[in-house]
């Protein structure tokens, strides 16, 4: 089923990644943002949520439109939720970073335990290949994060690794405050607050989706890891945006963390509202005074082309119905930007065809 494939595509993508590798220098000497919208304006569409009483749908809107909200100073936090082998969504997080200037960049990719090496890197004290090898990179990275690296360190910008520690990824509730203080402090938030009915559902029902087959009581024991990476990920960017050197953060994750103002939004209000002193604003307000999120979702050819011949408002039923929303009831975000599916299936159906092994001439079975 295509409704699965970027899911089977993200298994395949430390096969695909030497070969994307070998394009990425092509890839990155490309800087100028205006020739490279005006390339992929043909693979996305810019949607804006409006909600009004018990009701809220997506309208259509522009990229400029997007950018002159990220750019507005009370603005202070943009967290862009992707899939993480999106073609097209990476070149528009590239863009938006771009325009947005002097913006410090934060990262899911890389583990909060590893900051210390990203500032040596940035500030020329390791090499490059040494900063890679002693961060794990991600199979995908030199194509699709490292031109976001490498911009921040060619700007002197801030880099903020983000992602909780993948040694304490089998910690629960009853063991992580196990750890040492030092632990606890520099790499950890100060807590991890329950999931909301609402994040619950939503991550049974999407390990429902993926037939996990497992029963509720291991489901709901898998969802305290994803809780503790969106807490680490929201504590980060509540200690960032304390610092009065810190005008704005653009924060990149997984789709997952961030899409219907769950997971990091809901750690992050809550943060706020205990610790920074804004217990006397509503549930969900404190976010939303100083972060907007945008949600980068892949969709079939035929729905984009759809939507750009007949531009239209989308209600609830229309955007539950759409690829991928099935996931917690929908594709909700302040913004959404749909990303034509076709471009990254192209990409790796290239990718592919580059590593198969040549047939000789003699050699007919391929052929039939």
């Amino acid at each position: 089923m295509r409704t699965l494939f970027l899911r089977v595509l993200g298994a395949s993508m430390a096969t695909f990644s030497s070969c994307r590798y070998a394009f990425s220098e092509k890839i990155e000497r490309s800087h100028e943002s205006q020739k490279k919208m005006a390339n992929i304006s043909a693979d996305y569409v810019v949607y804006r949520c409006v909600e009004g009483g018990r009701d809220r749908q997506l309208v259509p809107a522009s990229m400029e439109e997007m950018m002159d909200h990220f750019k507005r100073n009370t603005t202070r936090l943009i967290i862009m939720g992707e899939h993480h082998n999106d073609v097209v969504g990476h070149e528009i997080e590239r863009l938006v970073y771009e325009s947005l200037g002097n913006a410090t960049l934060s990262l899911e990719m890389f583990c909060t335990d590893k900051q210390m090496i990203m500032n040596e890197y940035l500030n020329n004290l390791i090499p490059e290949s040494a900063m890679e090898q002693e961060c794990d990179i991600w199979p995908n990275y030199h194509t699709d994060y490292r031109p976001l690296v490498r911009y921040a360190k060619n700007r002197g910008l801030p880099v903020i690794c983000a992602n909780t520690p993948k040694r304490y990824i089998t910690l629960n509730s009853s063991t992580i405050h196990k750890l040492s203080d030092r632990a606890r402090k520099e790499f950890l938030p100060p807590i991890v607050y329950p999931a909301s009915d609402d994040y619950s559902t939503k991550f049974v029902g999407i390990m429902r989706l993926m037939k996990s087959g497992e029963d509720m009581k291991t489901i709901l024991k898998r969802m305290y890891p994803q809780l503790l990476w969106d807490a680490t990920m929201g504590w980060k960017l509540v200690e960032a945006l304390d610092d009065a050197k810190t005008p704005k953060i653009l924060h990149i994750c997984g789709s997952f963390h961030m899409a219907n103002w769950l997971g990091i939004p809901e750690q992050m209000d809550q943060f706020l509202r205990e610790y920074k002193h804004c217990e006397d604003v509503d549930s969900g307000q404190a976010f939303r005074n100083l972060g907007v999120t945008a949600l980068i979702m892949p969709v079939e050819h035929n729905v984009i082309q759809d939507i750009m011949r007949n531009p239209r408002a989308l209600d609830e039923k229309e955007v539950r119905s759409l690829e991928f929303g099935l996931e917690g009831g929908g594709p909700w975000a302040d913004w959404v930007i749909f990303t034509d599916i076709k471009r990254t299936e192209d990409a790796y159906a290239s990718m592919a065809a580059l590593l198969r092994p040549k047939s000789s001439a003699s050699d007919t079975s391929s052929r039939y």
